[in-house]
């Protein structure tokens, strides 16, 4: 039982872990995909229309 229960605790940690980072992932990125804030991704400011 004490085993079961020290596997049980393992797996919500490390689940918790990956949905922390994977959430944390998706809200930096997502923002910054769509505003694209200080020229992401390279382009000048303007949301780099027109640019190869």
């Amino acid at each position: 039982m004490n085993r079961v229960m020290k596997r049980f605790l393992l797996a919500v940690g490390v689940l918790t872990v990956v949905c922390g980072t994977v959430g944390t992932y998706a809200i930096l990125s997502a923002p910054s995909a769509h505003a694209e804030p200080c020229g992401g991704r390279g382009y000048p400011q303007g949301g780099g229309r027109g640019q190869p």
